[in-house]
């Protein structure tokens, strides 16, 4: 289960427009019976998701006027209460009526989807509006989102499906069909920094780095910022720092350290390609790179490359990146790009 739940509509940044139609929805009271949140992580999908399903079945929901925390708009947004039975229920994972479905390693299964509906076959327990929510959708096998397809088609009384996923490409065109689509933007570089600056005190180097590394993710630039990811980003750039002057046995010796630990490969390699980047970029702009605490070593390395086999390094990074979750040899793969760094 996940517990995303806050206080409400108005406690999430950046995604005024999505909510805005949404709470249309709840106004008008014509809720379709599947909706679709596209979007990168960390921009708010999850969140909303939880609370748009709180406020179908808050039995104290009233019109909050707020906008962006301003008194006085012409746009009310419902708000979910966050204190009674129903919410704290949604709040907790408890609630029966609001199904929340994960991948099971990696991926959503069809037994998943046919559980849901021998679920769909009976009456909600308590709820206005029962609310199944499937995230990471991009993550069905071929059985399973079938299966879904097939729930879509005939779709129950009193129940609304909400869908989560990266991007459009990811799922069946049958399915999108049949669903209301929002897309939820990524966060401005300047939104996420000014986030962790409010809201966790980091001074503005610090935030501004782990903004331009989150690629619009308010939650990946989060989870960056702790002693052990801090570090590790010290780590990896000092490698690339000194990266030609080590032996190849040094360098196969990288790419096992790297291949170990697939947690923090797809961080280690978003560092990378921050410097190479970097690289790049100082030679046109060098108020725009990324490493900014680290900018006399890029400034340096820029004046002995080729922007052309840098370019050509970044691309066969962005590959493994493409692959890191198929089926490749990826010990392979990482000494052949270490090699190639």
């Amino acid at each position: 289960m996940t517990n995303k739940f806050v206080s409400g509509f108005a406690s999430v940044s950046g995604q005024r427009r999505s909510i805005q139609f949404l709470t249309n929805l709840l106004q008008s009271k014509a809720i379709p019976h599947a909706l679709l949140f596209t979007g990168n992580e960390g921009v708010g999908k999850n969140e909303i998701a939880l609370i748009f399903a709180a406020a179908c079945n808050c039995t104290r929901r009233s019109p909050d006027y707020l906008s962006g925390g301003q008194k006085g708009s012409d746009h009310p947004m419902i708000e979910p209460c966050g204190h009674c039975k129903s919410c704290r229920k949604i709040k907790s994972c408890n609630h029966p009526d609001v199904i929340q479905i994960t991948p099971d390693n990696h991926t959503i299964k069809i037994d998943q989807i046919r559980s849901i509906c021998r679920t769909l076959a009976m009456k909600p327990y308590e709820a206005k509006l029962r609310v199944v929510i499937i995230f990471d959708a991009q993550t069905m096998n071929t059985a399973s989102a079938n299966a879904l397809l097939k729930v879509l088609e005939e779709p129950s009384e009193q129940t609304i499906f909400i869908l989560i996923a990266t991007q459009l490409s990811v799922l069946l065109p049958t399915i999108v069909s049949r669903c209301q689509h929002f897309h939820f933007r990524p966060f401005s570089r300047n939104e996420i920094a000014a986030m962790l600056i409010q809201k966790h005190n980091l001074n503005e180097q610090d935030a501004n780095i782990m903004a331009n590394m989150s690629n619009g993710s308010y939650s990946r630039a989060l989870a960056m910022n702790n002693d052990h990811r801090i570090n590790y980003r010290r780590w990896i750039l000092h490698i690339m720092e000194s990266l030609s002057s080590k032996t190849i046995g040094s360098r196969l010796a990288l790419a096992e350290k790297l291949s170990k630990n697939k947690d923090l490969l797809g961080y280690a390699l978003r560092i990378i390609l921050s410097y190479l980047r970097d690289i790049v970029i100082w030679k046109f702009r060098p108020e725009k790179i990324i490493n900014s605490d680290i900018k006399q070593s890029i400034s340096a390395a820029s004046q002995h490359v080729h922007i052309n086999s840098t370019l050509a390094k970044i691309r066969a990074i962005q590959k493994v990146q493409q692959n890191i979750d198929s089926n490749i040899k990826l010990r392979l793969a990482l000494e052949i790009l270490i090699l190639e760094l």
